[in-house]
């Protein structure tokens, strides 16, 4: 399947917001809603819609994110 850039933006800023600290929460909430409305814009999807649509792709992308962090930790010890 084809990735398209502008979307594939969103999987990061999940990603931020899922990992981050209580206290950028919030912060980091307003920046993902805001990148799902960007691009929800002109349809009739939801925030939830959107969501359901990149989860598959999110739990790729969350998978590789870990991993190479897991990599980066190995490397450091």
């Amino acid at each position: 399947m084809p990735r398209h850039p502008d979307i594939e933006a969103v999987l990061p800023a999940w990603y931020e917001y899922e990992g981050a600290q209580p206290c950028e929460k919030d912060q980091r909430r307003c920046a993902f809603n805001t990148l799902l409305d960007t691009h929800r814009a002109g349809t009739s999807l939801s925030r939830r819609d959107l969501i359901e649509a990149l989860r598959d792709r999110y739990h790729e992308f969350r998978t590789a994110k870990d991993r190479e962090l897991r990599i980066r930790l190995a490397r450091l010890r």
